[in-house]
Formats: structure tokens, sequence, C-alpha cells
């Protein structure tokens, strides 16, 4: 394993309870904006380099799904860096950062766009990285699919 690969090895994954419990608590709270169906997920974990986050949101016949994703990279941050803080309370400062973005865009009737690049935004006194991509995961699954019918054919 070369320096680059221990350093992006994660060292906290979300654990299969703390993403059911905190998907629970997300589909209860955003329970007035969702359409029959639609479900919130989460996934987070954190690595030497940075902390990760990310809430997904899914239609309920798969054919659309909305990802926001945010990053804190302590080393890069100042006030992070200053204050030591867990992985956990970096994933929690992370998570209510996408709180806030998914409540703004269900607040703006879900007409809100995302950038698919990495944008940065002050949030508490951090520098947060965020990107956010709608994506039809049939429509994935589906190339995915003919590609491997591709290569087997090779």
């Amino acid at each position: 394993m070369t320096e680059q690969n221990a350093q992006n090895e994660p060292r906290y994954v979300l654990a299969s309870m703390e993403k059911l419990s905190m998907a629970r608590a997300l589909n209860r709270d955003y329970e007035a904006f969702l359409a029959p169906g639609e479900r919130l997920s989460v996934e987070g974990a954190a690595t030497e380099e940075y902390v990760h986050a990310q809430l997904s949101l899914r239609s309920a016949d798969r054919s659309t799904q909305l990802d926001v994703e945010a990053v804190i990279m302590p080393k890069q941050d100042l006030k992070a860096w200053q204050e030591h803080l867990g992985d956990k309370e970096f994933m929690d400062l992370l998570f209510g950062f996408l709180r806030v973005q998914l409540y703004e865009f269900f607040r703006q009737d879900r007409s809100l766009r995302f950038h698919v690049d990495w944008r940065l935004f002050p949030f508490e006194g951090y520098t947060v990285r965020f990107r956010g991509a709608f994506k039809r995961p049939e429509l994935i699954d589906q190339a995915d699919a003919l590609l491997e019918q591709h290569d087997a054919m090779e």
C-alpha cells in the first residue's frame, strides 16, 4: 500500500445501525416534503485527509436520485486544525450542512440546482466542500449491463 492509499483508507465509516437511525430521523423530519415512496439515505466515512458525508433522495420507482455530498479537510481548514474535533464531530457538522441544503431544495419546490463539481461554502466557521447531482440509477444500470455485454463479446 502506498502512502497515498494509506491516507485514503477509511478510518471511520458510519455503521449500518447509525445509517439506519439517521435515515429514519431524516425521513421523519422531511416527511411533509417527500413524495409517496421517496426515501432518504445516508453514507459517511473519514480518512486521514478528509471527512465525507452524503445524503441521497431516491424516488420510489428508482427513476431518479439526488445525491448531495459534503467534505471537510481538517488539515486544510485552520479552525478545524485548531479545534482538533474527532471524525464523528466533523461528520455531524457535515450532516448539519447537508440538512440545510436539503431543506433549501425542498423550500424552493425542488427547483434549486446544484453544482456537480466541488464548491467551497462557509459553514459555522469552517470551509465545507459541497456538490450535488441528479442521477438516473435505472439508466446507469442499463448502461452498465450494455457495457458488460459488450465486454463479454470481445
